[in-house]
């Protein structure tokens, strides 16, 4: 009969015909459990199934997915799918423009020549309804056209009190209305920042994101606008062309937009006004524009 001696506990020794057997056992090389988890993982087959990985894509799945089919809603102006700073000096006129450039898309003309892709747009102003009656008077043929919504300061539902509510009363009215430009002027008015918010870039950015969910609707631009830093007293920095940094507060405005137009009076001519690009649809390019007197834009010396 084969007894079993137990006098090192790491060594079984086994008297009879089994102990060259258990030899061998115990010479084996022994393999530690993270590299039996490691082999397992390493050839695991991974389910083909979208649902297995959603919400993420593969590379495979973005490209089966269909371009978009315009670009632009206004050429230069407004990208589709994308977020749009128009900043400039307080009353120097972003509004008025937007108007104009607005006015081209809801009815399908042309701004400075070049043609619009129709959309409806959804508009949210600090303004009253009388002043904002007086900018609008001010682009001939806009006042009564049916595809421009606008929610008027008096007009905020008193149940939104934060950046969340208004976002999400933004995404019904989009639902509603099927607006694709949505315009959030001033975004610093709207989006209901803490104090000193404007200059903390982790608020600004925070704020930013939130918007993007809103672009779900694949065909969605969203445009806010904004205020530059005060300009310089200094008469010889009169002519200083304008840069990012001219954007007031955080750096994450610019960070967090893919297309950003800078808008700068004129010093010489006053209903003039020049606009400089940034960004990733157009980049290094100026524009100069000049208002007539009957409320339209021209090339400015066409």
């Amino acid at each position: 009969m084969a007894m079993l001696t137990t006098q090192d506990p790491r060594l079984i020794s086994i008297e009879g015909d089994y102990n060259s057997i258990a030899r061998d056992y115990l010479e084996q090389p022994q393999v530690e459990p993270h590299e039996i988890e490691f082999a397992q993982y390493e050839w695991e087959t991974w389910a083909e199934s979208p649902q297995a990985y959603s919400p993420l894509i593969t590379l495979k799945d973005l490209e089966a997915r269909p371009d978009l089919e315009v670009e632009w809603y206004c050429p230069s102006w407004i990208p589709v799918g994308a977020k749009t700073v128009l900043s400039a000096e307080p009353k120097c006129g972003k509004t008025i423009l937007l108007f104009h450039i607005l006015q081209a898309i809801i009815t399908g003309g042309a701004f400075l020549g070049e043609i619009c892709t129709p959309a409806k747009v959804l508009y949210l102003t600090e303004q009253t309804e009388h002043e904002f009656k007086r900018q609008v008077k001010e682009v001939p043929g806009l006042l009564g056209n049916p595809n421009f919504f606008v929610l008027l300061a008096e007009d905020t539902p008193a149940e939104i009190k934060t950046w969340d509510h208004m976002l999400a009363f933004v995404q019904r009215m989009l639902d509603v209305t099927k607006a694709k430009i949505l315009v959030l002027d001033t975004f610093i008015g709207l989006a209901k920042l803490p104090p000193e918010g404007e200059n903390d870039s982790a608020t600004i950015q925070n704020s930013i994101n939130k918007l993007n969910p809103l672009f779900k609707n694949r065909y969605l631009s969203v445009v806010f606008t904004h205020h530059n830093k005060k300009k310089s007293d200094d008469p010889k920095r009169k002519q200083d062309t304008p840069t990012l940094q001219w954007v007031r507060g955080s750096s994450a405005f610019v960070g967090g937009a893919g297309h950003i137009i800078v808008m700068n009076q004129n010093e010489e001519v006053n209903r003039a006004r020049d606009f400089y690009f940034f960004g990733r649809y157009i980049h290094g390019v100026e524009k100069h524009l000049y208002l007539k007197q009957e409320g339209r834009y021209i090339i400015a010396g066409a």
